[in-house]
């Protein structure tokens, strides 16, 4: 999976600027190099290059983006690629669409394990909108999470697009994690 392999490039990157162990049999950039070389492709039914969920390294995609996948999002503020990059911008687009077949959920982005809107999903779509500059959808994102907010002011897993009810967990702790991390310009592109 595309997440993985994101997350394995962070903690090399991070252990290489810190000078800890050595790196010479997997170094950041190796990671950097085999994502570009093994996720991006077009999808059967596309007519732009996109990041895939996952690959088999081989030839074979699979097109999806779920909203436990953060690090896709986070791709611009972790500086793998700027928030301009084309096939991130696709990717983006692609994930909250319809066309993100299992994912996407009344106008939100869900997982195929809980078919609903979630509320982390919503979180990544927040951070995509500041990273593009998208006020308007920033302030729609914001909205939604309002409305998915509960009597406590948690946010949920997944929730009924139209009343806010829960559909999965009442707190769900990493979305409401996430959610501090966003609101205090931790995940902000930063030069």
């Amino acid at each position: 999976p595309l997440s993985s392999h994101i997350l394995l490039w962070r903690v090399l990157s991070d252990l290489e600027k810190i000078g800890c162990g050595d790196l010479s049999d997997l170094s950041p950039n190796d990671v950097a190099r085999s994502i570009m070389t093994h996720f991006i492709a077009t999808p059967p039914d596309g007519d732009a290059p996109l990041f895939a969920y996952a690959t088999d390294g081989a030839g074979k995609h699979h097109f999806y983006h779920d909203a436990n996948d953060v690090p896709l999002a986070l791709m611009p503020a972790w500086h793998f690629c700027p928030a301009n990059d084309p096939v991130w911008r696709a990717t983006m687009d692609f994930a909250f669409s319809p066309a993100n077949v299992g994912g996407f959920y009344d106008g939100s982005l869900g997982s195929v394990h809980t078919p609903a809107p979630w509320a982390l999903g919503d979180i990544q779509e927040w951070i995509f909108a500041r990273a593009i500059g998208d006020e308007v959808r920033e302030q729609a994102v914001l909205s939604r999470l309002q409305h998915a907010s509960q009597w406590d002011g948690a946010l949920p897993e997944a929730y009924e697009a139209g009343t806010g009810a829960v559909v999965s967990r009442h707190w769900f702790l990493w979305t409401n994690a996430f959610y501090a991390c966003v609101k205090r310009g931790i995940f902000d592109v930063k030069p």
